[in-house]
């Protein structure tokens, strides 16, 4: 499930950057709020699919749930390898099938340092923004009520792409970014390795510690009490 989810992710993203244009055209819209409208729309579609089966598209939420403490080492290993796959196969099939008038925003999809943004700031950008957008996927999970689960989420997604326009893009999921990195080298190895694939794992890292800390931090106050009782008693 985890590979057609990300499949499906990935070659309808090869149209995103297209219908938001048209978009923007059409309306007046700025490309970036265009972009986001856009985006906002396709998590909608897929929320049921989402919710129904579970699958995650995101090699950094694995990584958030395995430093919060959620789920087995193996168990997200394979799931970020099926991310990746589906990823791939999705980009492969998109370059294939889909008309060559619809291809010209295909190499944007790989990521790319906008306005003068060096490495160093991409990788600040990428690693703080996935940091964000995990701190909002753990909490969700936790949560309760439409508005922390789905529209909280929603809205912190439209709030990070719009800062990350400024800086990376930005990419967030690196099996997406490397699946069509594969198909359009627009930087080089070392650039995207470590700011499409490094940084993004990282801030996702960070991400679970909190949550973990967080955790242990609340427990230790019932642990205390209980050992209290015990000695009265």
């Amino acid at each position: 499930m985890w590979h057609l989810v990300a499949c499906t992710l990935t070659f309808s993203g090869a149209l995103k950057l297209q219908v938001a244009v048209v978009l923007a055209e059409a309306t007046g819209l700025s490309l970036l709020w265009s972009n986001i409208s856009v985006l906002l729309f396709a998590l909608l579609l897929i929320s049921p699919l989402l919710a129904w089966s579970g699958a995650l598209f995101n090699p950094t939420a694995n990584v958030a749930l395995l430093f919060s403490g959620h789920g087995q080492w193996s168990h997200n290993a394979l799931r970020m390898v099926c991310q990746l796959v589906g990823a791939v196969i999705g980009s492969s099939a998109a370059v294939a099938f889909l008309p060559t008038s619809l291809q010209t925003t295909f190499p944007e999809l790989s990521g790319s340092l906008l306005n003068g943004t060096d490495m160093q700031q991409a990788c600040v950008s990428e690693a703080g923004l996935s940091f964000v957008l995990n701190c909002f996927f753990l909490y969700s999970l936790a949560a309760k009520g439409s508005f922390n689960t789905f529209w909280l989420p929603m809205a912190a997604t439209a709030g990070i792409v719009s800062v990350g326009s400024h800086y990376t893009g930005p990419s967030l999921n690196p099996a997406i970014s490397l699946a069509w990195h594969l198909q359009h080298q627009k930087h080089s190895q070392w650039e995207h390795i470590v700011v499409y694939t490094v940084a993004p794992l990282v801030g996702a890292m960070f991400a679970g510690l909190l949550f973990s800390a967080m955790k242990s931090k609340a427990a230790k106050p019932v642990k205390v009490v209980v050992a209290a009782k015990n000695k009265d008693l």
